[in-house]
């Protein structure tokens, strides 16, 4: 190899290491200083552990608080219902009307025991219970059309015909149209009792009540009822 040859190949040779160094060089620039962040975040962890601790007790504490007083308020008002729904039994019918208008102050929640008042019966406790459901309706239809639809779908037999008369005449109080599939099938059932002989035909969807029989004047209640709650839910 001639002299200018081994020049050219050391000026090579130079050149490589001068670019390596500098790449050695930047690459120290650009990596992070490690230690130091990691000191740094070692130091702020207990800090940041006890900000969200904190904030965790505060929220935990707050919904166990509201748990606490929803249960507590649901308790006390379930006594009270208690009370006033003994009240429905009495036989004094202005204490009974006295105690459901107050049990519609509840609304939704007073529905469930109200229903089995009324679907219970009684001279007393049915018309006061009616009332009170009706109260309760007028503000918030959805909380009572659904319970009392059901009742004309039912074809057990485990109600008596005066509370099926008592459920349709809300179901057209309230204007519950969502019942109006329900109501023309029952209304469609009903007009096949033509006559006395013909109510075996429907006697079975409703109880066999001694106190309250089912004869051809109850289906002619119930079809008068039934035509005048039509009337209002169709369109």
């Amino acid at each position: 190899m001639t002299d200018e040859a081994h020049a050219q190949a050391a000026e090579v040779a130079v050149a490589r290491e001068t670019r390596l160094t500098r790449l050695e060089e930047d690459v120290k620039k650009l990596k992070p200083k490690g230690k130091d962040g990691w000191d740094m975040l070692q130091a702020l962890t207990p800090l940041l552990a006890g900000i969200l601790l904190a904030f965790v007790s505060y929220f935990l504490t707050g919904s166990v608080n509201n748990a606490i007083q929803r249960g507590q308020l649901q308790l006390s008002n379930v006594k009270e219902m208690r009370e006033l729904l003994a009240q429905l039994d009495t036989a004094d019918a202005a204490a009974a009307d006295s105690a459901a208008f107050t049990l519609s102050a509840f609304g939704r929640p007073a529905v469930p025991p109200l229903m089995a008042a009324l679907l219970a019966g009684g001279d007393v406790r049915m018309p006061a219970a009616e009332r009170s459901l009706r109260a309760i309706g007028l503000n918030d239809p959805a909380a009572v059309c659904e319970p009392i639809r059901r009742v004309i779908d039912n074809r057990t037999g485990r109600f008596s015909w005066l509370a099926h008369l008592s459920t349709i005449r809300l179901l057209g109080d309230l204007e519950c149209r969502d019942a109006r599939a329900s109501l023309e099938a029952y209304s469609r059932a009903l007009s096949l009792v033509k006559a006395p002989a013909d109510i075996e035909q429907f006697a079975s969807r409703v109880e066999r009540d001694p106190g309250s029989p089912f004869d051809f004047s109850a289906v002619e209640q119930l079809q008068t009822e039934t035509a005048r709650t039509l009337r209002i839910i169709r369109p």
